[in-house]
């Protein structure tokens, strides 16, 4: 199973800034300059958008089928894709942690 790369996920992120509302009315606080969250969650890992830079990213170069989309701002992907996914969007100067 290909793990995400140590560097996207060793960031201290210091103290949270914003907050998101995620699904069951569970809220998520993150700094204000991470543009991508992933969480791994066993054979699914889900990435929340935290910016509109990082949607525009993943609608011009993702296709998601719907039932991904666990939000308007977070989907899940298979534990295969997420490295990849993760590395895409690093390469294109999101901020990923």
């Amino acid at each position: 199973m290909p793990s995400i790369p140590a560097n996207v996920t060793s960031r201290n992120p210091g103290p949270p800034e914003r907050t998101f509302s995620l699904s069951g009315g569970e809220t998520m606080a993150v700094h204000s300059d991470m543009d991508v969250v992933v969480e791994n969650h066993g054979s699914l890992f889900t990435f929340l958008l935290c910016t509109p830079a990082a949607r525009a990213w993943v609608e011009e170069n993702v296709e998601i089928a719907g039932p991904m989309w666990t939000n308007r701002i977070t989907f899940a992907c298979e534990h295969r894709y997420a490295h990849d996914l993760a590395t895409g969007m690093q390469d294109a100067g999101l901020k990923v942690v």
